[in-house]
């Protein structure tokens, strides 16, 4: 299947996002996800403090490979399985903790067809956060700190998972 690369322009509030106008096919290369994100987090690091694409749970046939940027953050076994129940409103969500953020989910937003987890941590001091919703074989997370405005941060959660859907990644 050929891969689409789009060309990233500035959108709604100074967010880099995907030119859909402007799409090339590429071929049959391989979809280069570290690099896509490397790219997208260089670009747009001001709306959040990281990202990352985790596996899927089990029940995907090829769930994809743990993928981030900054580069190297690392994301426990424990972490991905909460992340892909959390989605269930039926499953009791503890506490998770990513990369040293002690979140607790605080909703589930209905973003057109599907739902955005929205993640965030006790402490009203802290203002760290997380969004996350699921792609075809991962669950994309970008996380926040103080400092960052969070509906920005969802923007670009929700763009981004638009064109990872279309990669289907």
């Amino acid at each position: 299947l050929p891969v689409t690369i789009c060309p990233l322009t500035t959108g709604i509030g100074g967010i880099r996002m995907l030119d859909a106008d402007r799409c090339e096919a590429s071929g049959d290369a391989p979809f280069d996800v570290k690099g896509f994100l490397a790219d997208v987090y260089r670009k747009n690091s001001h709306f959040c403090a990281a990202m990352a694409l985790l596996p899927r749970s089990s029940a995907c046939e090829q769930p994809a490979e743990l993928a981030s940027a900054p580069e190297g953050l690392s994301f426990a076994q424990e972490v991905v399985e909460q992340l892909n129940s959390a989605f269930f409103a039926g499953e009791d969500v503890q506490p998770i903790v990513i990369c040293g953020r002690h979140l607790r989910l605080a909703g589930r937003v209905e973003e057109g067809s599907h739902f955005v987890l929205e993640l965030r941590s006790d402490d009203e001091m802290d203002q760290h956060g997380a969004w996350a919703e699921c792609t075809a074989r991962g669950v994309f997370v970008i996380l926040y700190d103080k400092g960052h405005d969070r509906r920005k941060a969802m923007q670009l959660l929700v763009g981004l998972h638009e064109y990872l859907i279309q990669s289907q990644v």
